[in-house]
């Protein structure tokens, strides 16, 4: 037997683990959990929610909230107010999304179905596959469902496969104090609301929609935050749209200053050959922007910016920041390709001057021989340069044109950023503003800054 303890000030909870059960003991009342296959009164809950979410039950509550900060306030204490609203707050770009997303789709079974148990979030009828026998199948209701709601309403950019998808959300224990696994974002805050839920101290459908208008208010700050960004962008470009080291010291400055640098140079890469592709400088078809959380064999991908024809990729750049070492990444290129024999070149892009060790230049050979392909390590500040003459005369303009539309969400077909951007767009527009007001960049100052 496992235990799990947590003392929560006045109350104790502990989960105790068995073989075929858990247990969750809470001020000395234990709550047990079977496991096994669904019982048919949980296989009814779980088709009556399908049943009411396919019916639209979420966009006709979405259309009851009219008003939602002043009619919903006086319905819930401030202290569920205040830890609903720590959840959508401490979404960023890195942390956050996956807890919204469940808690999303847990309020919306709980509203549904209030007898169903939101703590038990796998259940099937399959002897092979771990489940409660009062269980329900959440990584289904969500990939169906909730996810593509968020998702196509702008309410939470969340990964398409689902936030169930997440591996610390999906360990076989019931969600509780106690549950251990980490996660980033407001993981606290999310299990007092399961704990409320659970024990009818929180109207389900009144949470739901106070979480529905928490995240359209974000959503309405998110859209000002990008038309704000585009505008000063228009005065930048403006002033400054044939000056290209200080478009280069901008976007430079605005990695180098920023968290989640990593992501950003994939999109300022990805920007570049957008430019490239619009200007007809690139033999084939430029892939869209792949998602940040996918893993890169599971989703097919060689590199962050891929060409394709109609044998598969062509040439693929996979953007590295803050590496100067690249065996590793070598390495895995050689299973990478083994699904891509089509593939030409590979370039890897890196911010740091790469090293050169014998033991890579081996390894690249043997690559490059195995598979008859290019591989390369290369600056960003070469690339881009060597890029920016390809293209000609206003590609500089154009590349922060299409960086800034990217991170605002003007160019989802191409490039769909599924994280959230505000932190993003707000350090931007902060740069821009200082740009603006300050004198023009002379020499190879921002050349200097990408070095």
């Amino acid at each position: 037997m496992e235990l799990m303890n947590q003392d929560n000030d006045d109350e104790e909870i502990r989960l105790e683990v068995y073989s075929d059960k858990s247990v969750l003991v809470k001020d000395g009342d234990r709550e047990v959990f079977e496991e096994g296959t669904l019982s048919s009164e949980a296989e009814d809950r779980h088709e009556e929610v399908r049943e009411e979410l396919e019916d639209g039950f979420l966009r006709d509550l979405v259309e009851e909230i009219e008003d939602p900060e002043v009619s919903l306030r006086g319905e819930l204490e401030e202290n569920k107010i205040s830890t609903i609203e720590k959840v959508v707050e401490t979404i960023t770009s890195q942390r956050g999304r996956g807890i919204a997303g469940l808690l999303f789709l847990q309020m919306t079974i709980k509203s549904i179905t209030p007898e169903q148990s939101i703590r038990l979030h796998k259940g099937s009828n399959s002897s092979r596959s771990f489940s409660w026998v009062e269980g329900i199948s959440m990584r289904g209701l969500d990939t169906d469902f909730t996810t593509p709601f968020l998702r196509d309403s702008g309410l939470l950019k969340v990964n398409r496969d689902g936030v169930m998808m997440t591996r610390s959300l999906a360990e076989n224990y019931p969600y509780s104090k106690v549950y251990k696994p980490e996660m980033r974002g407001a993981k606290d805050e999310w299990l007092t609301i399961v704990e409320w839920l659970e024990d009818g101290d929180l109207d389900p459908k009144t949470g739901l929609k106070y979480l529905i208008s928490s995240l359209i208010k974000r959503k309405e700050d998110q859209e000002a935050l990008e038309e704000d960004v585009l505008n000063q962008l228009d005065d930048f470009l403006d002033q400054f749209r044939g000056d290209e080291e200080d478009i280069k010291s901008l976007i430079s400055s605005h990695l180098s200053d920023t968290d989640g640098a990593a992501r950003l140079l994939e999109v300022a890469l990805h920007a570049l050959y957008q430019v490239a592709a619009e200007n007809g400088k690139i033999e084939g078809e430029l892939a869209p922007l792949s998602q940040m959380r996918s893993a890169d064999k599971k989703a097919g991908v060689v590199g962050d910016v891929e060409i394709w024809d109609d044998t598969g990729i062509v040439e693929a750049l996979d953007a590295k920041f803050g590496k100067a070492y690249f065996l590793n990444e070598v390495k895995e290129l050689n299973d990478k390709l083994v699904d891509h024999e089509e593939t030409e070149s590979v370039t890897f892009i890196t911010d740091l001057p790469p090293s050169e060790e014998s033991e890579l230049r081996d390894e690249i050979e043997n690559i490059e021989s195995e598979f008859e392909v290019q591989i390369e390590i290369k600056k960003f500040s070469t690339h881009l340069e060597d890029m920016l003459e390809e293209i000609g005369e206003g590609a500089c303009g154009e590349w922060l044109m299409a960086y800034v539309e990217s991170l605002a969400q003007e160019r989802r077909e191409i490039a769909p950023i599924d994280e959230p951007c505000s932190k993003w767009l707000e350090s931007l527009l902060s740069l821009l503003d200082e740009k603006i007001d300050a004198e023009p960049t002379s020499g190879t100052k921002a050349l200097d800054d990408f070095n």
